[in-house]
């Protein structure tokens, strides 16, 4: 497994997030051209990740023939709630910029997924869209939570949940459901 903690910005972002990449072996040897990939920033209002780190990578897989990718999310809420944090964090105009989709997850179709190995959800229900994707880049925010203490990528994954799973997290034990989440779904590049 390869990895990279921390890279101080130089330059750009771009730059900087082009540099990071390499050192892990570029982006296509996360992804490839023929690939569906999602990317799964936290757009869930003044926390979100980085929309210039979104720009960035969706730039650099696009030039590298990665075509077919869109943004992802369902925000805590409903539908509605994750259209509003799109329009309003800029989100929907940097896909329209690239002529990428964003996909409201709480809008999906809803599947139930078995968890491999589970510590407190025998399943799951996540957005439909989610498993139909060839790829997941996940693009968290470091930040503090009161729940679990730190929010990380694996924290960032609860947006790709039906709504209902969101609160059910926290009421069987958010830590070990968030365990339970990770397993059943794979993430590509953190």
């Amino acid at each position: 497994m390869s990895k990279v903690s921390i890279k101080k910005i130089n330059g750009t972002i771009k730059d900087t997030l082009s540099e990071t990449l390499d050192l892990i072996g570029g982006v296509l040897n996360f992804v490839s051209p023929d690939d569906r990939v999602m990317l799964k920033p936290n757009i869930n209002g003044v926390d979100c990740t980085n929309i210039e780190l979104v720009e960035a990578l969706i730039q650099i897989l696009l030039e590298n023939n990665v075509k077919n990718i869109f943004i992802g999310e369902s925000t805590f809420g409903n539908k509605h709630i994750t259209e509003k944090f799109f329009n309003e964090t800029g989100y929907r105009a940097l896909a329209q910029k690239y002529n990428i989709d964003i996909v409201n997850l709480n809008a999906s179709e809803i599947i139930d997924v078995k968890v491999n190995n589970p510590l407190i959800a025998e399943t799951i229900k996540f957005a439909k869209d989610v498993f139909e994707v060839d790829k997941i880049i996940n693009i968290p925010v470091m930040k503090v939570h009161y729940a679990t203490g730190v929010t990380l990528s694996l924290k960032n994954l609860k947006g790709l949940l039906a709504p209902s799973e969101k609160r059910r997290f926290h009421e069987i034990g958010l830590d070990k459901a968030i365990v339970d989440l990770n397993n059943s779904v794979t993430t590509h590049l953190n």
